[in-house]
């Protein structure tokens, strides 16, 4: 409960994903440690060319053994205990899930996100009155077009803006002691803020007149339609209102401060042209990301070092077996670099060519793309080799080669895959550090001159675009597959893996409840798409498996012995596909509107665009009537107008200068 306060559901169940995948570890660590792995060392025979890890693979099985009838065994021990610690989990999910969407606070709890409206219900009152024909006058409470605001939302931003530098002067003022012979020189300020409030009152009057009227100028094609109770919003989630299935689409909305209203105001028809482009930048990075990384990882080879570093040669000749582990960290490392960079390329392409509707929503799609381009880039780069679209024609030709790609590839690099995921311990921990808050903050602490208080609080969150929840867990969901996949081929990878999940659980863990602020939840979207992930991950552990006994088996029947724990897979993800999660059951709904009535509802926030609400502040007073105490952080470039607003306070304590 704890961590659910103040990390949301989000938080609590990355961390049950690291818990669960270290249940699976240590669950079947006992068979493939104690049983797998001395068959493969007394396989190995005494030679002393080997390095100790390498005498623990499968490779060292002689083809036609009948010991890969023990692997066949394992394969089923491996699919069926991962598939029923999933299962478990998951059902544990769906209580905290549906517990978590009984407590919604209003507005959210009542509303529905509409979208592809149609021209004829495009203002206020005319969707109200749709959805009231449906359901009664009753059960509806309000509806809201989002506007097209035009000019309106950098008005408001500019005001803003004026009102955070006459306070960063006041607050320079004061802490030089208040001279009275000596004020602040505002006046050119206030004129300004007195002509941008006109600007913005006659702006804002026009936008809500033209919406009244259901203007196609200023009314987009996005709504929210606010329901009296959970019940009405419950039945009016799975309708289907129009012949046309692409008008009057419903969902669940998101929390109501991270709503993105530039996104949803976006024409439909704009809509489908940006994120046709967006998917053409996807496909050239899919493309062309496999030959420049290894032609980079060209500069970065032990070789390519030894040119240019005085020393590194002599070292190799004098310590050749540190030669030859510094050799496996610098492959290891560049492609840990490189790889770094990718959620940061993928987060501005989301951004710039996609509809988010809300930052979380951003998140998630970078979590899906983040995911696929790990496990084709790290987890499969043996198998692509220089050419993602060569390899992509080959399978296509001849779908049958995944297995003898897999089984050629993947057993005979599993040094370099603990050589990735010990980095991992340290670029995890490093986490901790938080050395990008830390910059944040000293540069608002002594060159915007804020208080130490509003300074933390300016340089919060973290960048969201490395450490937000989206790349958090496509990077244990690629910790998880690695050790999955290759737990049989190099069973020793266990013990590895199970140390990169517990440092990452305890990091993450630290974070949420000591230093990290809490962000807006999705109710665990996360936590679906790493479980449909992982399912993925146990698909390509059997190929991999399956490719491994056809090629080394001395007959296919291991091969096809292990074949059929596909279908305990296939009845696995058959379960997880048929259960509900994206609303509540019905009666589950019944139940709450009774308790509801004796309780009232929480309310958090409104469906409202900033920009279109009534204003909050006043003018800005001369420093003799006013004394404001803090500067707030000066607006940068995307920052929302609520997010700002809500560092303008007036009547903070005089302690905080």
């Amino acid at each position: 409960q704890d961590v659910l306060d103040a990390a949301g559901l989000d938080g609590l169940m990355l961390l049950e994903f690291f818990a669960l995948l270290k249940r699976i570890l240590a669950c079947i660590s006992p068979f493939l440690l104690l049983i797998l792995c001395p068959l493969h060392f007394f396989a190995s025979g005494t030679d002393r060319m080997q390095d100790l890890l390498s005498r623990f693979d499968i490779g060292n099985l002689p083809n036609g053994s009948p010991a890969f009838w023990v692997h066949a065994f394992a394969v089923w021990f491996v699919v069926i205990v991962s598939t029923h610690l999933m299962g478990a989990a998951h059902d544990e999910f769906l209580k905290r899930r549906f517990t978590w969407i009984s407590g919604l606070a209003m507005p959210r709890s009542t509303t529905l996100l509409v979208e592809n409206i149609p021209a004829q219900y495009r203002s206020d009152s005319l969707l109200k009155n749709y959805f009231s024909s449906l359901f009664g006058k009753e059960a509806v409470h309000s509806a809201y077009i989002v506007r097209k605001t035009g000019s309106l939302r950098y008005l408001v931003e500019r005001q803003t803006y004026i009102e955070a530098t006459l306070q960063k002067r006041r607050a320079q003022w004061i802490e030089n002691g208040s001279p009275p012979d000596q004020p602040p020189d505002l006046e050119g300020y206030l004129r300004e803020w007195d002509t941008v409030a006109a600007h913005v009152e006659r702006e804002r009057s026009y936008i809500e007149t033209a919406a009244a009227a259901a203007d196609p100028r200023v009314c987009s094609a996005s709504g929210f339609v606010t329901f009296t109770s959970p019940f009405w919003r419950r039945l009016a989630s799975k309708e289907v209102y129009r012949a046309d299935l692409s008008e009057l689409v419903t969902s669940m909305p998101p929390d109501p401060d991270d709503v993105i209203f530039a996104d949803l105001k976006r024409d439909p028809l704009g809509h489908a042209a940006l994120e046709g482009a967006g998917v053409v930048c996807i496909l050239m990075i899919f493309i062309f990301w496999s030959p420049v990384v290894v032609f980079i990882s060209g500069f970065t080879t032990f070789d390519a070092i030894q040119e240019h570093v005085p020393g590194v040669q002599s070292l190799r000749s004098n310590l050749p077996l540190l030669g030859t582990y510094l050799e496996s960290f610098f492959a290891t490392a560049a492609m840990k670099v490189f790889m770094s960079m990718l959620p940061y390329l993928l987060l501005t392409i989301i951004k710039t060519f996609f509809t988010r509707k809300a930052g979380t929503w951003a998140q998630i799609r970078l979590e899906r793309w983040y995911v696929s381009f790990l496990l084709l880039f790290v987890v499969l780069v043996a198998i692509i080799g220089r050419s993602f679209l060569i390899t992509m024609v080959a399978l296509a030709l001849s779908p049958a080669q995944i297995f003898s790609l897999l089984a050629a590839s993947l057993p005979g690099v599993s040094h370099f895959y603990i050589n990735y995921l010990i980095l991992d311990w340290f670029a995890t921990i490093l986490q901790l550090m938080r050395h990008g808050n830390v910059q944040e903050y000293l540069m608002n602490r002594y060159v915007h001159f804020m208080s130490p208080r509003v300074a933390k609080e300016n340089s919060e969150p973290e960048n969201q675009a490395f450490f937000g929840m989206g790349a958090r867990m496509g990077h244990a969901v690629l910790m998880s597959t690695i050790v999955i996949v290759l737990s049989t081929c190099s069973p020793v990878i266990i013990i590895f893996g199970w140390i990169t999940l517990f440092i990452g659980q305890t990091t993450y863990g630290y974070l949420f409840m000591r230093i990290e602020m809490k962000k807006p939840d999705t109710g665990g979207l996360f936590w679906m798409e790493a479980q449909k992930q992982i399912f993925f991950a146990l698909l390509l552990y059997t190929f991999l498996m399956i490719g491994i006994l056809l090629k080394q088996g001395d007959n296919a029947l291991p091969a096809t012995f292990a074949s059929f724990a596909l279908v305990v897979l296939y009845r696995a993800w058959e379960r997880f596909q048929t259960l509900a999660w994206e609303v509540l059951p019905l009666e589950v709904v019944v139940q709450d509107s009774k308790k509801s009535q004796k309780t009232p509802p929480r309310q958090c926030g409104e469906y409202i665009q900033p920009e279109c609400m009534a204003p909050k502040t006043k003018r800005p007073q001369t420093p003799g009537y006013t004394s404001v105490k803090s500067a707030p952080k000066l607006p940068r470039a995307g920052l929302s107008v609520p997010t700002f607003l809500s560092t303008l306070n007036h009547d903070q304590a005089e302690e905080d200068v």
